[in-house]
């Protein structure tokens, strides 16, 4: 008789161990994946990458967000810093109009109806994705990342070579530089 009382008491041990060692594998198991899908949620917002540049400086760049666009072309804005200094790149896709460059300041207003000049830095044609692109990087001082750091975008304006300003209404990720420039740092 008291073979089998030790031996009921034994699997009943062996079971809440066994229990409670499970439990407390599932509760780590649970909270390290929040930890890495939090991390990555935050982190995966930026979609920025350090640059190791020859000269020894570094550059942080993040991917263009699309912001707006019409028929002809769509658009996409993204942040930059390098040695100090902020940039905001610019990305024009053409679709049914030809490709040309940009070749003026940015103009930008934003949520709080602050209106930014970004002075034109440098630009070029390229060929991404499949699509013909003009880019451009734009200097943005830093009183001007500030204020699009608290700040959504509402409008950008900028010419192409043909001289038309063209003026566009951002229709999605109006936050983009808010969210990349405080990446960036």
């Amino acid at each position: 008789m008291i073979q089998i009382d030790l031996k009921i008491y034994n699997k009943s041990f062996y079971y809440k161990y066994c229990h409670n060692k499970i439990i407390h594998t599932m509760k780590n198991l649970i909270l390290t994946s929040l930890l890495f899908l939090m991390t990555s949620f935050v982190y995966g917002q930026c979609n920025c990458k350090t640059l190791n540049r020859e000269n020894g400086t570094k550059a942080v760049i993040c991917a263009p967000l699309p912001i707006a666009g019409d028929n002809g072309l769509e658009i996409g804005i993204g942040a930059m810093y390098q040695q100090n200094s902020n940039y905001v790149s610019l990305t024009i896709r053409f679709k049914s109009i030809p490709v040309q460059k940009i070749n003026s300041n940015l103009f930008i207003r934003l949520k709080n109806n602050d209106l930014i000049t970004l002075e034109y830095f440098n630009g070029q044609l390229g060929y991404y994705g499949g699509s013909q692109v003009a880019q451009a990087i734009f200097i943005t001082k830093n009183t001007q990342a500030a204020k699009l750091q608290n700040s959504a975008l509402l409008t950008i304006s900028f010419k192409l070579t043909d001289g038309l300003m063209r003026a566009y209404k951002i229709q999605m990720n109006g936050n983009a530089l808010e969210k990349q420039l405080k990446c960036v740092h």
